[in-house]
């Protein structure tokens, strides 16, 4: 029995399906077929790109409403502050130069994409998910 055969059948595909992958994203290196798994992400990944615009930018009240929690800069519509996530105590060991830097008041990606949907429930415009934050970055 083929290797990939044996493949497809532990994968629960057919060995058409096995045989094809294999066949499609091998690199030749040295005049040899070898399966490459870098080089099926590369050509998946290029043929997964499309046009689309980032939710971050076509909308700009979503973006200064992400922008204002990852800088850690929030105010109330009165200009009144909002104080960001609690975070740890502070011991004041190891590195105390780093309990005033901005991302200590800033929030997470996590925290802002749950936070939005109780900030506006009704809005389904305002609705965004961390992946889409952290790849914005």
């Amino acid at each position: 029995m083929l290797a990939f055969a044996r493949s497809a059948r532990a994968l629960g595909r057919a060995p058409s399906t096995v045989s094809r992958e294999l066949r499609r994203n091998a690199a030749t290196r040295g005049g040899k077929l070898e399966y490459r798994a870098s080089v099926a992400q590369w050509k998946a990944e290029l043929v997964a790109r499309r046009p689309k615009t980032a939710k971050l930018v076509a909308d700009p009240r979503l973006h200064a409403y992400v922008q204002e929690r990852l800088s850690g800069q929030i105010s109330r519509p009165d200009g009144t502050a909002v104080a960001g996530p609690a975070t740890t105590s502070w011991s004041g060991r190891n590195k105390p130069h780093r309990k005033d830097r901005a991302w200590v008041r800033a929030w997470s990606p996590e925290q802002i994409a749950n936070r939005i949907k109780l900030d506006f429930p009704d809005d389904e415009s305002m609705r965004i998910s961390h992946e889409a934050i952290y790849q914005a970055l």
